[in-house]
């Protein structure tokens, strides 16, 4: 959980990535 803290803070962009590949559907407009 440690390793995982600081890699979401350094990448918040790879955490709002992954969330979209997996429901596209809700960054469509």
């Amino acid at each position: 959980m440690t390793m995982n803290s600081p890699m979401m803070l350094l990448s918040p962009s790879m955490t709002v990535r992954k969330r979209d590949a997996m429901e596209p559907l809700t960054e469509l407009p």
